[in-house]
């Protein structure tokens, strides 16, 4: 490329760092044929960043440095290339706001409106009795609604990551519940005043990681929050009200201020008081599970935000599954991506219980005993599940030779396979009796047994 030594100099004039640099050359010369080979437009950014997948697993920080290589690239070139540099920001402009929007979808796709008839936990009520707060956790419900809907008109108004911010990881960022997260987090209640104390509101690590927190209040003022002081530099707190409902400020910090601290992890210090704890699953689903009388659930409140989300025939395989847990003496370990983790204790390292992947529908297990000492019930599964047994990335590659005891041979409508069960099986879409069949071989591979039994 006939510019590729100017820039060089360009990004070397700035201090940038000479591995950045390095990486810099390598890109662009990925870049130039690319330019060449049709007219420069955002398609033909695209194709570029796209190609860089084609390569294998890429990085979030080679994301972010291909981001940052391409910001650069369109600041040099705008007095001389202009249709380059509004190429590169017109990709980002439709990338960052297309994310925007597809996760600003999925967040309020997330949220169940609360049960009239719910009843509320008694530490969470505050000032209020049962019905206002049921009432105000509706109404607050709505306006998240109304502000998810607001930013997937144009994000960009709200602060989310337009052409000059090259962390494409942001766009996906719950910043409407991260900042409703921090204001009640640095707060206290004074009636239904939110009395928020600007150092720790500012020093809130969800703040601190976001770009243009501010946007994102000024948004909040558009839909009826209201801000006192907020830009009086002689006062240490700002005050947080809700114009049409006073009842919303005192849900939204019970909601926050009061979140579960069950961590799962064997910490001896977790407390009401912990200022480390983060429930991703607490701040971003606003469930009213969070709220509910733990007294009236039927399973932990994590998994029940999960299930909400889940039709009812998935429901019932995933609770049949945390049921069939208990009993066999595992014990919750929390919900992270969809899965639901029960293991035999705190430790590292501990056994697991069979894991079904919400989003997916489908589990992933070991099976390599049992093929050997309970061949007929595996030969069973494999009636159930043929593709998940015989598939063509499942053969034996002898990549340990011929002594591999891994591999075990499975005939099939007349067709021999010589399977490998080292990698683990996934079975897609499963009926609660498939479950069955699964767990009963999990069980006998992994040789557990209900509690109390010998």
């Amino acid at each position: 490329m006939e510019n590729k030594k100017e820039f060089l100099e360009h990004l070397a004039q700035k201090k940038k760092k000479q591995d950045y640099i390095n990486k810099c050359t390598s890109l662009l010369e990925a870049l130039c044929p690319t330019l060449k080979g049709e007219p420069t437009s955002s398609g033909t950014i695209g194709t570029f960043v796209r190609g860089l997948y084609n390569h294998g697993y890429i990085s979030i920080n080679d994301i972010n440095n291909a981001n940052q290589f391409l910001s650069d690239y369109a600041d040099f070139c705008e007095n001389n290339f202009i249709t380059i540099t509004e190429a590169i920001r017109d990709y980002f402009y439709q990338t960052f706001k297309e994310q925007a929007q597809n996760a600003v979808r999925g967040f309020k796709k997330a949220i169940i409106l609360i049960p009239e008839d719910v009843k509320i936990a008694p530490k969470h009520l505050g000032p209020l009795i049962q019905d206002e707060f049921i009432e105000a956790f509706r109404a607050l419900q709505e306006v998240i609604i109304s502000i998810y809907d607001d930013i997937e008109r144009e994000p960009f108004e709200w602060g989310y990551p337009d052409h000059k911010t090259k962390i494409t990881i942001a766009s996906n960022q719950n910043r409407v519940m991260e900042v409703l997260y921090a204001l009640a987090k640095s707060g206290h209640l004074e009636s239904n005043l939110l009395i928020v104390n600007k150092k720790a509101f500012n020093g809130n690590r969800c703040i601190k990681q976001m770009k243009k927190p501010k946007s994102m209040l000024e948004g909040l003022m558009n839909m009826g929050f209201n801000f006192e002081n907020l830009d009086d530099k002689k006062s240490d707190f700002f005050e947080v009200s809700h114009l049409d409902n006073p009842h919303i400020t005192p849900v939204l910090h019970a909601y926050f201020s009061r979140q579960s601290h069950k961590c799962y992890n064997g910490c001896k210090n977790c407390s009401e008081n912990c200022t480390q704890y983060y429930n991703s699953n607490h701040v971003h689903t606003f469930s009213y599970r969070y709220v509910e009388d733990p007294l009236s659930q039927t399973h932990d409140t994590d998994i029940l935000v999960l299930m909400d989300k889940l039709p009812e025939e998935q429901r019932n395989i995933h609770y049949w599954l945390c049921d069939e847990a208990v009993k066999h003496g595992f014990f919750f370990h929390g919900v992270n991506y969809g899965k639901i983790s029960f293991k035999k204790s705190p430790k590292k390292g501990s056994k697991e219980w069979l894991i079904m992947d919400s989003g997916s529908n489908r589990i992933q297990a070991n099976f390599n005993r049992v093929f050997h000492a309970h061949r007929d019930k595996a030969d069973g599964l494999v009636k159930r599940f043929p593709d998940a047994f015989t598939r063509e990335e499942r053969e034996c590659r002898e990549c340990i030779g011929e002594t591999c005891h891994a591999a075990v041979n499975i005939e099939l409508d007349g067709k021999k396979h010589h399977s490998c069960t080292y990698r683990p099986y996934y079975f897609n879409n499963p009926t609660l009796d498939d479950v069955k069949a699964i767990l009963e071989l999990y069980k006998l591979e992994n040789n557990l047994k209900v509690v109390g039994q010998t």
